[in-house]
């Protein structure tokens, strides 16, 4: 009943607009890839079947909407990153009618909710960095109960940390920049969980871009 309802929907939108797109969302991975590859894969082969021209957006991400569920406070992980895995495998469906295309949540949970407080927000400073297979993910301590009351300042050190990994990419960009101005021991600035968003949000897309 899907195929036929979304081609029915398809024909109705094309009343207004000469360009439609799909996009298979997979939200936070909670199976083998596998699996998911399968599913996208049967869907993909059916809908060939309707013969519309168009792009189908598969994205996903690894990152959940609890990040404390996979790094506590003070601690750093890495974690695998199957949103790649996934489009490995899906770049390899063969289509004559619809476009294969790659989506990406970037280093923000698909899930992720403001939280409903009647007091202050905590906030644990935390960074995310990408890699090819997997992201490095480092968190502080609350900024208003930090044993030594370094508050934001925890940001410096997380930086400096990411800085040392291996195949760190130096300068490479914007957020890359960021990070090492940050890192950097001869000024004081440390950002805000705004600002440290999108400085990694941007490596994570400029980086992401060089290895499709």
């Amino acid at each position: 009943m899907i195929l036929p309802n979304l081609k029915s929907l398809y024909i109705d939108l094309a009343e207004y607009t000469s360009k439609i797109d799909l996009v298979i969302d997979c939200r936070v991975f909670d199976e083998d890839i596998d699996i998911y590859f399968t599913k996208i894969n049967r869907f993909v082969e059916e809908f060939e079947k309707l013969a519309i021209d168009c792009l189908i957006i598969v994205t996903g991400s690894s990152i959940p909407e609890k990040i404390n569920d996979v790094v506590k406070t003070g601690q750093k992980v890495y974690i695998p990153r199957d949103e790649r895995d996934l489009w490995e495998q899906v770049k390899t469906i063969k289509t004559d009618y619809s476009s294969l295309v790659y989506g990406d949540y970037g280093v923000v949970s698909p899930d992720f909710e403001e939280l409903d407080t009647d007091g202050p927000i905590p906030i644990v400073p935390k960074i995310t960095y990408t890699f090819l297979d997997k992201y490095y993910l480092t968190r502080g301590y609350k900024t208003n109960t930090h044993k030594d009351g370094h508050g934001h300042g925890q940001y410096k050190t997380l930086a400096q940390e990411v800085v040392k990994l291996k195949n760190y990419r130096t300068s490479s960009g914007f957020g890359e920049e960021y990070i090492e101005t940050i890192a950097d021991k001869t000024n004081d600035k440390k950002g805000n969980p705004t600002t440290w968003i999108t400085a990694t949000m941007v490596q994570h897309i400029d980086y992401v871009k060089t290895i499709l």
